[in-house]
C-alpha cells in the first residue's frame, strides 16, 4: 500500500476488507453526554416479530361478576369482553455511509490513514443514527398519522391536559400530545378515554417545574401505585412488581439537583463535600440523567418499566449494514446502508408513570 492504492483496489478494499478493519487512533467527540434510551432497550435479545404491523392481545378487564349464592339458587350467566388488541405500525429507519474511492486513494500512501478515514465515515454515521433514536425515543411523533418518527415514551406514557394541576397524581394519563400540538386518546389502537379501557391509562402527576421534596414525594406515590402483583396462583406478564427493569428518566438539571439533595446529609462527609455523584438511586430505582429531555418545556420525569416498554424489531432488521454498492452514474462512490425496522411499544402503560410541569 505504501506505493499507492489504485481506485480499483480502493473499491475492493471497501467491499472485502471493510468489516475486518481495526479501529485507528482518532479522537471522537459526541453530541450527547450519554445514551440511556439505547442502553436500556437495545440488546442481543431484543424481541422480534413479523406481519404487516405489531399486534398483541391485552386483557384490560376482569371477568363476569362473581357472587355469593344460597343452595339451589338459580343465578344468571353473563360474559364480559375482557380483551383488547394493541397495535402499532412498523417504523422504518435508514442511514447511509458514502465513500468516494478517489478520496480513499488520496490517503493511500499511509495504511493507518486509510483505516482511520474509513472508520471515521462509519463512526460519524453511526453516531447520527444513535442520536436519532436517542432524541426521538423519548418523544411522541409529530402527529397521530406520522410514520417518520417512532412511537416514543411520551406517546405511550401520557401526561395531564393543559392547565390541569394534580400534585398527588392518579391514573389519568389518557391523551397523547403530539409535537404539532394535536392530541389523541387512541394510543396503540386502544382508546383510553373509554371507561371500559381505564386500565390503558398511566399514572400522571404535575410538579412545579423544579425538583424538590414535594416532587420526590409525588414520585414515591407514583412508584408505589404502579407496582402490581398478580393474585396468588396467577403468574405471567401481568406482574409489574419487580424492580430490575425500572428506570426514572429526567433531565440533567434534575439529576444535578437530586445529587445536591442527597449530598446535604446527614451522612458523614468523610472529607468530601459531595461524596455521592452520578445516576443515584431513588428508593430502589435507578435514576438516569437524560440529555434528550433537557429541551422539553414541561420538564418530564418518566418512570418506565422496561418489562413492558421495549423495542421490537422485524426479523433481523436492527441496524443491519449492507455491503457497499455503487452504480453506473456514480462509479467511484460506494454507499453502505444501515437499516432498522421495528417500533417502540408499551404493552402495559399502567405500569409506568410521568410527572411534568403544568402545561
Amino acid at each position: 500500500m505504501a506505493g499507492g492504492l489504485t481506485i480499483q483496489e480502493a473499491g475492493d478494499l471497501l467491499i472485502t476488507t471493510l468489516p475486518k478493519l481495526n479501529r485507528g487512533k482518532k479522537i471522537d467527540t459526541f453530541l450527547l453526554q450519554n445514551y440511556p434510551f439505547l442502553e436500556s432497550v437495545v440488546s442481543d435479545k431484543m424481541p422480534q416479530s413479523g406481519g404487516t404491523r405489531f399486534q398483541k392481545s391485552i386483557r384490560l378487564r376482569s371477568g363476569a361478576p362473581s357472587r355469593g349464592v344460597n343452595l339451589y339458587e338459580v343465578t344468571p350467566t353473563s360474559r364480559v369482553q375482557v380483551m383488547a388488541m394493541m397495535a402499532a405500525e412498523w417504523f422504518h429507519h435508514e442511514g447511509k455511509i458514502m465513500y468516494d474511492v478517489r478520496e480513499l486513494a488520496m490517503n493511500a500512501s499511509d495504511e493507518e490513514r486509510v483505516i482511520e478515514w474509513i472508520k471515521t465515515q462509519q463512526d460519524a454515521e453511526m453516531e447520527e443514527i444513535c442520536n436519532y433514536w436517542e432524541l426521538n425515543g423519548f418523544l411522541a411523533p409529530t402527529s397521530a398519522g406520522d410514520t417518520r418518527f417512532p412511537l416514543g415514551m411520551k406517546y405511550w406514557i401520557r401526561g395531564l391536559g393543559s392547565g390541569v394541576t394534580d400534585i398527588r397524581g392518579g391514573f389519568n394519563g389518557t391523551t397523547a400530545v403530539f409535537r404539532n400540538g394535536s392530541t389523541s386518546s387512541v394510543v396503540g389502537n386502544i382508546d383510553a378515554a373509554i371507561p371500559a379501557n381505564e386500565r390503558w391509562r398511566n399514572w400522571a402527576f404535575t410538579h412545579g417545574g423544579s425538583l424538590n421534596m414535594q416532587t420526590l414525594r409525588s414520585m414515591t406515590t407514583a412508584m408505589k401505585r404502579t407496582r402490581f402483583a398478580p393474585p396468588p396462583g396467577m403468574k405471567g406478564s401481568t406482574n409489574t412488581s419487580g424492580k430490575s427493569k425500572l428506570r426514572v428518566y429526567w433531565n440533567q438539571q434534575f439529576s444535578e439537583d437530586y445529587e445536591e439533595i442527597v449530598n446535604r446529609g446527614p451522612d458523614d462527609r468523610n472529607g468530601n463535600a459531595s461524596p455521592f455523584s452520578g445516576d443515584l438511586m431513588y428508593r430502589d430505582v435507578q435514576t438516569v440523567a437524560t440529555p434528550a429531555l433537557d429541551s422539553e418545556a414541561d420538564a418530564p420525569i418518566l418512570g418506565v418499566n422496561h418489562n413492558h416498554l421495549y423495542v421490537i424489531t422485524l426479523q433481523n432488521m436492527w441496524m443491519q449494514k449492507d455491503k457497499p454498492i455503487n452504480d453506473v452514474d456514480q462509479r467511484h462512490v460506494f454507499t453502505q446502508g444501515i437499516d432498522s425496522s421495528g417500533q417502540i411499544v408499551c404493552d402495559n402503560p399502567r405500569s409506568c408513570w410521568i410527572g411534568h410541569a403544568v402545561r
